[in-house]
């Protein structure tokens, strides 16, 4: 009611106060006082509660344990309407940022192959034979079927053309170059 009736530029919010979940007092702030810019003060660590206050509009999210110095960084931070993270805790929210987003790669069968695997994968997209293939990588013949038929299975392609169709689709192989 104090917040509606001020409307203040910045407000500074603790979200472990009583009577209340203060993330749900954050985002009944950004529903009545949409102008009013919110900055969380916690004594929470986790990157888990800083992510929800940013999520329920938070501009800033500091620890009580950080510095004087991030503390005035935050509040300056919200005033004009930036985010801001204090130093404390922004190496958790950004590994947990990252472990989240992490593209999948569509190579990931072609990633789980063994560096020789990977070697072998090569020479077969390229039209050597096994006997070309064993000169050179100085391995026998039967060694290279072994790595095939191994590169085969964990791809799931059995055959050399399908082989290479795969490696263009990854981008390993430059379709243009099979022209020349």
């Amino acid at each position: 009611k104090l917040a509606q009736k001020l409307k203040p530029d910045v407000m500074t919010i603790d979200i472990g106060i009583p009577r209340m979940d203060g993330i749900e007092l954050l985002r009944m702030i950004q529903e009545r006082v949409p102008e009013t810019r919110t900055m969380v003060l916690s004594m929470f660590e986790q990157e888990s509660y800083a992510h929800q206050a940013f999520n329920a509009g938070a501009m800033s999210y500091v620890v009580k344990a950080g510095t004087t110095e991030d503390l005035l960084n935050g509040i300056r931070s919200t005033a004009k309407g930036e985010y801001f993270l204090c130093r404390r805790i922004q190496s958790a929210v950004l590994a947990s940022f990252l472990a989240q987003d992490k593209p999948v790669s569509i190579a990931k069968e072609y990633d789980d192959l063994s560096s020789r695997e990977k070697q072998v994968f090569h020479l077969i997209i390229h039209g050597n034979s096994t006997v070309q293939m064993s000169d050179t990588l100085c391995v026998s013949p039967k060694t290279i079927e072994k790595h095939r038929g191994a590169i085969m299975r964990k791809i799931g392609i059995n055959n050399p053309i399908e082989l290479l169709k795969y490696a263009i689709r990854i981008g390993i192989v430059d379709p243009q170059s099979l022209s020349s």
